[in-house]
C-alpha cells in the first residue's frame, strides 16, 4: 500500500476500537444505573430533589456520549469509504503500471528486431553475400583512388577469406581487390596487413577484368 492507504486503514481501525470503547462504556452505565435503581429503596422529596440533579448529569452525559458515538460512526464510515476508494485507485494504478510495462517489453523487442534487421541489411546501392556488403563503382579509378573512395564510406577494398566468396567476387568485371605489394615489390599483401597465401587464391589478380 501507499503512505495514504496506511494512514487511512490505522486512522479505521482506531475509529472502530474508540467506538467498540464507547459501546462499552455506554453499556456499563446504563448497567450501573439499572443496578442503583434496584438496590436504592424509596426516597424521601429531599432525597428525590438530590436524585433529580444526578439524573440530569447522567442524561446530559449520555446525551455527549450519544453524540460522541454518531460522531465516530461518521468518521468510522468516512474513513471506511475513502479506505476502500484508495485501495481501488490503487488496483487500478497497479493494473495500469502492468498494461505499460508488458507494452515497454513489446516496443523494446519489436526495436531490437528492427535494430538487428538494419544491421544486416546494406546501404542502398550494395550488394549483400553472406554477411558482407560490397559496392561496385562504374567510375573508373587507380588502386589508390578506389581504396580511398571505399574508406571514404566506412569500407575497403575486399578481403577474399574463401573460395566460395571468391567465386562470388568473380561474377563481377573490372574491379579492384584489396591486395598490393607496395611495400615490398613481390611480397603481396592484403590491405589489413596479412600476406597472401597459396591455396584457392592462387591465380587471383589484384583488377579482375
Amino acid at each position: 500500500y501507499s503512505a495514504d492507504t496506511h494512514r487511512i486503514d490505522s486512522d479505521y481501525r482506531a475509529t472502530a476500537w474508540t467506538m467498540e470503547m464507547v459501546y462499552a462504556n455506554r453499556m456499563t452505565m446504563q448497567t450501573i444505573k439499572s443496578s442503583t435503581q434496584d438496590q436504592n429503596p424509596p426516597t424521601s422529596p429531599g432525597d428525590q430533589h438530590s436524585d433529580s440533579g444526578v439524573v440530569k448529569d447522567t442524561m446530559a452525559k449520555r446525551s455527549t456520549l450519544s453524540e460522541t458515538v454518531n460522531q465516530l460512526q461518521t468518521n468510522y464510515s468516512s474513513l471506511k469509504a475513502e479506505r476502500d476508494e484508495l485501495l481501488t485507485n490503487y488496483s487500478s494504478l497497479k493494473a495500469e503500471r502492468d498494461e505499460l510495462l508488458t507494452n515497454y517489453s513489446s516496443l523494446k523487442a519489436e526495436r531490437d528486431e528492427l535494430l538487428r534487421q538494419l544491421e544486416d541489411s546494406c546501404p542502398l546501392g550494395w550488394i549483400k553475400f553472406n554477411s558482407s556488403c560490397y559496392y561496385i563503382s562504374n567510375d573508373r579509378m587507380t588502386w589508390n583512388e578506389s581504396r580511398q573512395y571505399c574508406r571514404e564510406r566506412g569500407a575497403d577494398l575486399v578481403i577474399i577469406d574463401t573460395e566460395e566468396e571468391q567465386i562470388f567476387i568473380s561474377m563481377f568485371h573490372n574491379f579492384w581487390i584489396g591486395l598490393t605489394d607496395s611495400n615490398e615489390e613481390g611480397t603481396w599483401k592484403w590491405v589489413n596487413g596479412t600476406t597472401l597465401t597459396t591455396g584457392f587464391l592462387q591465380e587471383l589478380c589484384v583488377n579482375l577484368w
